[in-house]
């Protein structure tokens, strides 16, 4: 579908809009002639994800049998699931942002490496642009502590911020490079390779991200439901989207999350969630909302903190329930039953 992602070059051929990591990451593989299918990549990105989440559930110091339940979800349970196994060009960074923001939430939690830290969220801003709105609860997780002797631990944040430095101007120059602005990549652009630009497309009237595609960026996050046929296989997912509270109703449950690092992580996903929820294009074709996946690390640790000391039944039998819809719609998507 190279509409969705060919921006044409005024000397010939064409640019990618995406931002340059994965690129970037297999550029050695091609420059020897291997190639890497990205649908590979996402699902190891996805195995690699689901090991993060049980570190970072494991720094909250929760009981095992809800670390396990929890680390399960994620793995079959979640978006995740669909993402990873779908992969390609466009849902292959999605899942290595995801799995880099993992890391970065988990060296946060014991306030370990701020330099590496921020070199591992810039990479997974250099893979999905959204993901940049979580470094509130970064800088928060690495805040300064007056009791520290050295000016690095004192003020960990700092060595956040200046760890994202060079890989943001390089960004910026690569934009400069291909479109003579550093915050130009292109998504504005995109043609088809028959000539129909972007935005003849219906859903961008407005433009790519506004403030007019608000409403329907939430019905779709929170509101679309299943669709329903009289015959086999009786329940499946819109390509349009689903509900993520129907996907994955445990998600209920991050209301229940208390203190201050609840309330910075509440934040963040709010913002992660902003660029998406404005964006013209809900996310279709999909199985899910595959955009909650920006923020669901973020939404994922709110679990673990709501479940710290222990998981009431009712949100066991919500997380079943997640597993039982992903493993369903996924199957029915990937099957073929659904044209």
């Amino acid at each position: 579908y190279p509409w969705l992602e060919l921006v044409p070059r005024a000397e010939g051929g064409w640019y990618t809009p995406f931002p340059p990591l994965l690129s970037f990451a297999l550029m050695p593989f091609a420059a020897f002639g291997i190639v890497v299918d990205t649908n590979h990549v996402a699902a190891l990105m996805g195995g690699v994800s689901v090991a993060l989440v049980w570190l970072m559930l494991g720094r909250l110091g929760m009981g095992l049998l809800v670390r396990l339940g929890l680390t399960l979800a994620w793995a079959v349970g979640s978006q995740l699931l669909w993402l990873a196994g779908e992969g390609g060009q466009h849902l292959a960074p999605q899942v290595t942002a995801a799995a880099l923001l993992l890391a970065v939430l988990t060296l946060g939690l014991e306030r370990r490496w701020p330099l590496l830290a921020g070199l591992l969220l810039a990479a997974a801003v250099c893979a999905r642009l959204p993901v940049v709105f979580a470094l509130p609860l970064v800088l928060w997780l690495y805040r300064s502590d007056r009791q520290a002797t050295s000016l690095s631990e004192r003020h960990p944040w700092s060595l956040v911020l200046a760890a994202m430095v060079v890989p943001g101007l390089l960004v910026a120059l690569y934009n400069v490079a291909r479109f003579g602005s550093p915050i130009e990549f292109g998504y504005g652009m995109i043609e088809s390779i028959d000539g129909q630009h972007v935005l003849e497309e219906p859903w961008y009237h407005d433009g790519i991200i506004s403030l007019a595609y608000l409403a329907n960026g939430l019905y779709t996050m929170l509101l679309r439901g299943f669709e329903i046929r009289d015959a086999f296989p009786w329940v499946y997912g819109s390509i349009a989207g689903t509900s993520i509270l129907l996907t994955m109703p445990i998600l209920w449950w991050i209301a229940e999350a208390r203190g201050r690092l609840a309330v910075a992580a509440a934040v963040s996903a709010a913002l992660v969630m902003v660029p998406n929820l404005l964006h013209g294009n809900p996310g279709f074709a999909q199985i899910g909302y595959r955009f909650i996946l920006d923020a669901l690390p973020i939404l994922w640790l709110l679990l673990g903190i709501a479940f710290r000391r222990s998981m009431p039944r009712a949100a066991a039998v919500a997380l079943g329930a997640g597993i039982v819809a992903n493993v369903w719609l996924a199957t029915v998507y990937w099957s073929g039953l659904i044209e």
